[in-house]
């Protein structure tokens, strides 16, 4: 990792906070803010090693404001991408890892059509990556599904 992208590291890892932490951000104790901080710094780099130092050139976005200090009572913005859990179950809509990858995946049940939509990231020529599902598109999904009246 070069000492030029330890910014962009830090701002990776800031980005994961609400992903690593399982609850919001203004509730987590003093000690639970740091093993949370450290857990996601931990997974940025782990990502970026996976992905290489050109992958952490284009990560530029600011700290959100629900983690900055001044900004009183943290709000919780919905993200754009979520991650798939790999075990237990998605800290936004509490989906099982295998009914997520039944939503995205295309099949004879939903005429190879799926209805959530997702991406992987991955290097050019790479075998692995990483599966990212689109929020909205997930949250259109389920609001779909919702039963109205008695």
């Amino acid at each position: 990792m070069h000492i030029a992208n330890r910014p962009v590291m830090f701002q990776a890892a800031v980005s994961l906070l609400p992903f690593v932490s399982k609850k919001p951000l203004h509730e987590l104790l003093p000690d639970e803010e740091i093993e949370v901080t450290q857990r996601a710094a931990r997974l940025a780099r782990g990502v970026a090693r996976g992905l290489g130092d050109n992958f952490l050139s284009i990560t530029t976005d600011t700290i959100p404001e629900s983690l900055n200090n001044d900004a009183g009572a943290a709000t919780r913005q919905a993200p754009e991408w979520i991650r798939i859990p790999s075990k237990g179950r998605c800290p936004y809509t509490q989906l099982g890892r295998s009914m997520i990858y039944q939503l995205i995946t295309p099949s004879a049940a939903n005429n190879h059509r799926p209805p959530v939509r997702s991406i992987s990231l991955r290097q050019r020529g790479g075998v692995k990556g990483m599966r990212l599902v689109n929020y909205d598109s997930l949250m259109d999904y389920i609001r779909s599904h919702e039963v109205h009246g008695p």
